[in-house]
């Protein structure tokens, strides 16, 4: 009976494991895929901007809403988004670089990252915190960067919330259990009896 009865555990536990691991996988991806969704709606509209975060009413009037529905904007955004833009003329070459919206970088970083980014086959990618958008325009080339700590920030703290309370419900499930699984083995050891 002792040894059905921490099997019946066992299958608890591992049961409840499992279930709370596809959850936790679960918020984890679809916490990622809205970042990285919104870092790029957020680069677009900056892009489509001529390298600028638009004021809410210069968002409406041109329509950026309609394309994407699914950006989180608002009175503030303009103030607190932190990003920068790298310009390049047709050769390739640093031309400016805009960093009025950002402290945490210096000149040399920005640039550095800007011609990283430019060498890379890909339109859109990350480096370390910042999510990146390479804009071809008609006389040069510019790439906006976006700082998404925040957002890293806060997936890691929801992401240790979920984990915490997981295993703390998988452990009660499993003393609760452990408790009760008396009761729950006593019929089939009275029935093989």
């Amino acid at each position: 009976m002792k040894r059905l009865q921490r099997k019946l555990i066992w299958i608890v536990f591992f049961s409840t494991s499992c279930v709370f691991s596809t959850i936790i996988f679960i918020t984890f991806v679809a916490f990622s895929f809205y970042n990285t969704s919104q870092a790029d709606n957020m680069t677009q509209v900056i892009s489509l901007n001529n390298g600028l975060v638009p004021n809410i009413q210069e968002y409406k009037n041109n329509n950026y809403s309609e394309m994407l529905p699914y950006l989180s904007i608002n009175e503030e955004s303009e103030y607190e988004t932190r990003y920068f833009v790298v310009y390049f003329n047709e050769d390739d070459e640093a031309e400016n670089i805009n960093m009025e919206h950002i402290a945490s970088v210096s000149w040399d970083d920005a640039l550095e990252m800007g011609e990283t980014a430019l060498g890379n086959e890909k339109t859109t990618g990350y480096l370390d915190q910042y999510r990146y958008r390479i804009t071809e325009g008609d006389n040069n080339t510019f790439t906006v960067f976006l700082d998404c700590s925040k957002d890293f920030s806060a997936r890691q703290v929801i992401m240790r919330i979920v984990g915490v309370t997981a295993i703390a419900i998988v452990i009660l499930v499993t003393l609760v259990f452990g408790f009760i699984s008396k009761r729950v083995v006593k019929p089939f050891a009275e029935n093989s009896a």
